[in-house]
């Protein structure tokens, strides 16, 4: 992968998912209920991912095979804590605590020997995770549920960064090469939210007809997002600069917000004078940590 693609991918990702995340939360308002929303994603990411089955230049076999099951296991879990803190904490509570998993990345990346961190790149971790906790935070909350929202939100921060530094470790080493390794990961996770289809309210085909379009829409946006965000660490490695760099998606989720929200039906773009100058500074700390990573 050339540098050039290595730096725009995580970028353009940021872009997409700030789309992507939209339409889910729209779609969700409609009735689309976020299990479903958990279990649309998911799948439409196997589906995307499937195609590297064919162009990986290795056959695929059963040694070592839980090497990407492994990853596939800790993401869904992952996926599972975010849920879960949304509904005990709320957004507001989940949002900013999970801009900590770039600092997880960059310490379980020397902790597990799987690359170096450079000081700028530890630098520019700090400055994307203070900068989406102003981006996302809007008030203390108290109250058990809140505590408990906020353990699940980091400890689903501290699983993401985990299958990042493991997918960066382990995907290129792979027997059978980086781009089965990826696509038998996300085909694992696929398979792993079958079991979500209980929790449903209702059937999946029950959706109501509004929610669909958007349900629809903005789960392939994150196929297409998580393919821009998994592809640069699979085949290069460096997860921290791919989190630094995909962070941007806080400044393009407050532009969209401002500009196209009314189409999403949001209210954010009318929040307080004192919450927009606390987004405007986390805004230029992440564009700060952007230009840092990217000078180096």
């Amino acid at each position: 992968m050339s540098t050039g693609l290595f730096y725009t991918l995580p970028l353009l990702g940021a872009l997409i998912y700030a789309f992507g995340g939209l339409s889910l939360k729209y779609a969700m308002e409609l009735g689309s209920g976020a299990i479903r929303a958990v279990f649309m994603c998911n799948m439409l990411v196997a589906i995307a991912f499937s195609p590297f089955f064919f162009f990986a230049n290795e056959p695929l076999g059963w040694q070592d095979i839980h090497y990407p099951l492994l990853v596939s296991f800790i993401f869904f879990v992952a996926t599972i804590m975010v849920v879960s803190a949304i509904r005990l904490g709320g957004v507001t509570i989940q949002s900013p605590l999970m801009g900590v998993k770039i600092i997880f990345v960059a310490f379980l990346s020397v902790f597990l020997h799987a690359g170096a961190v450079q000081p700028s790149w530890w630098l520019g971790a700090s400055l994307s995770a203070i900068a989406i906790f102003l981006l996302g935070f809007s008030g203390l909350q108290q109250g058990r549920h809140v505590i408990a929202g906020a353990l699940l939100a980091l400890s689903a921060a501290a699983s993401y960064g985990l299958a990042d530094v493991l997918v960066q470790k382990w995907a290129s080493a792979w027997h059978y090469g980086p781009l089965n390794f990826m696509a038998v990961t996300m085909l694992g996770v696929a398979v792993l939210s079958i079991g979500l289809i209980p929790l449903f309210r209702w059937r999946l085909r029950d959706t109501p007809k509004p929610a669909w379009r958007w349900l629809l829409v903005g789960s392939s946006l994150m196929a297409l997002q998580e393919l821009c965000f998994t592809v640069p660490i699979g085949l290069v490695g460096k997860a921290t600069v791919v989190n630094i760099l995909y962070s941007s998606r806080g400044i393009w989720s407050i532009v969209l917000v401002w500009a196209v929200g009314h189409w999403f039906s949001s209210q954010e773009q009318h929040v307080g004078v004192r919450t927009m100058l606390q987004r405007l500074g986390g805004a230029l700390m992440l564009f700060s940590a952007i230009v840092i990573v990217l000078l180096d």
